[in-house]
């Protein structure tokens, strides 16, 4: 209950403030835990960021050379077998990294 306009005007941005701080405390938590002497504790971010470039590198540029190449040397049988990623889910993974 607010008794005037001004106590509810500053209970809204004291909202907005807290609810803008788990991103901070998140932001701060990953500078702590990337500071961390073992690589199991901040190495993972780096690995799964490097993964999903991978992942990407092959599906929009390595994969489409090695079918050129294959068709260059009469292989179109083996194209159907090369890997294929679900880019989707591995930029949404990449996003949520940043």
């Amino acid at each position: 209950m607010f008794t005037s306009d001004e106590e509810r005007a500053k209970a809204e941005l004291s909202l907005n403030h807290q609810l803008q701080q788990p991103h901070i405390l998140q932001a701060l938590a990953n500078i702590e835990e990337a500071k961390h002497p073992s690589v199991f504790v901040s190495g993972w971010r780096p690995a799964l960021g490097w993964l999903c470039v991978f992942i990407l590198c092959w599906t929009w540029i390595v994969r489409d050379l090695v079918i050129i190449g294959l068709m260059l040397v009469d292989k179109s049988e083996v194209v159907q077998q090369l890997p294929t990623a679900d880019t989707s889910t591995v930029i949404t993974l990449l996003l949520c990294l940043s």
